[in-house]
């Protein structure tokens, strides 16, 4: 299992049980109480003018909010969120279900969200966002290969946890 999985090269320190967004709010967290006054004004006017701060805890208020519609999952689904790949890598949800092991990145972005062969753009902007489930989905599924000793492949998702406008590709 992921949880207890060490891989000599790389420092893989995971828990088991850990709360969906834990991670993000810890660093939302840190960053408010470095910047409290920065924190206080950035609520006050509902985040229209973004904070890193900001960023994080919307961010986390959107990663729970995924754990709350996986909690929801039939019995014969586990899911598994803030798992640490390496310091200051994480995916935000591994699923593993009878079709297979789904590896989840969320993300809160509004505007015009496109997708085609190229990537994914927001409001006309090239993200990165799809390499890096990618990348994570990758990731995950060298751990549980190695754990399980079998071929395994996590297929990647990208969650865009609130209502974007654009047209929908796979």
């Amino acid at each position: 299992e992921m949880a207890n999985h060490r891989d000599r090269s790389k420092k893989v320190v995971t828990t088991e049980g850990r709360p969906a967004g834990v991670g993000a709010r810890a660093k939302a967290n840190e960053l408010a109480a470095k910047h409290p006054i920065k924190t206080f004004f950035s609520k006050l006017i509902l985040d229209m003018i973004p904070t890193e701060e900001g960023n994080w805890r919307i961010g986390a208020e959107a990663e729970e909010e995924v754990g709350r519609i996986l909690a929801e999952l039939p019995r014969y689904w586990t899911a598994r969120h803030d798992i640490l790949l390496r310091p200051n890598w994480n995916v935000d949800h591994v699923v593993v279900g009878p079709p297979g092991v789904f590896v989840l990145d969320t993300k809160f972005r509004s505007g015009d969200v496109k997708s085609s062969r190229s990537g994914i753009r927001v409001n006309g902007y090239r993200t990165q966002m799809a390499e890096q489930v990618q990348n994570q989905a990758r990731e995950v599924s060298t751990l549980l290969r190695s754990a399980a000793r079998m071929p395994v492949w996590g297929q990647p998702v990208l969650v865009l946890a609130n209502d974007v406008g654009g047209r929908a590709e796979p």
